[in-house]
């Protein structure tokens, strides 16, 4: 997860088409502005063209409000996947605000 990592200690792993030793070097507003840099990016329809280009951000903001006891798992919209990314993008609006205040990008 992005928040509370420093730039220098970010490296994200290499996708599947490339090779396994590869490893890439992302800034973290490198990846914030094109989350597809650390993997393949679909065809068509994904998380991204279906949801919004941010929705990575939001799944993060979300997945550390969890982790770190702010709110709790929330278990009837798991069904099906759609719902809960839908969810999730609504209840974090300002997660890109988020990622790049904590990691003092802005």
């Amino acid at each position: 997860m992005l928040i509370g990592l420093a730039a220098s200690q970010l490296r994200a792993t290499a996708s599947p088409s490339r090779k396994p030793d590869h490893q890439l070097r992302l800034t973290p507003a490198e990846l914030i502005a094109d989350p597809y840099a650390s993997f393949l990016r679909p065809m068509t329809d994904g998380l991204a063209d279906v949801l919004g280009p941010d929705i990575f951000d939001r799944v993060s903001v979300h997945l550390f409000r969890i982790a770190s006891g702010e709110i709790g798992p929330y278990f009837p919209y798991v069904k099906p996947a759609k719902r809960a990314f839908q969810r999730i993008r609504d209840k974090n609006p300002k997660a890109t605000d988020i990622i790049r205040r904590t990691l003092a990008l802005t």
